[in-house]
């Protein structure tokens, strides 16, 4: 594998496996997320993938609106 996927460098095989295991880290934390927001998406009554959208895009307007300090 080394030979094949990191032109038979062991510390670039190891670089390549290590940013592929980050990868995979930060998408199963995203997953969580999405899942925790989903719920309390529910529970708010926003149920439907457009409401959803409504909802994230008002959130965002209203921050965009704020004066900076």
């Amino acid at each position: 594998m080394v030979e094949r996927l990191a032109n038979g460098s062991p510390t670039e095989f190891i670089r390549k496996a290590m940013d592929r295991m980050e990868a995979v880290e930060n998408w199963q934390l995203f997953e969580l997320v999405r899942e925790v927001g989903l719920k309390r998406a529910a529970a708010g009554g926003v149920t439907s993938p457009r409401e959803r959208r409504e909802a994230v895009r008002s959130s965002l307007n209203r921050k965009s609106r704020k004066p900076h300090s």
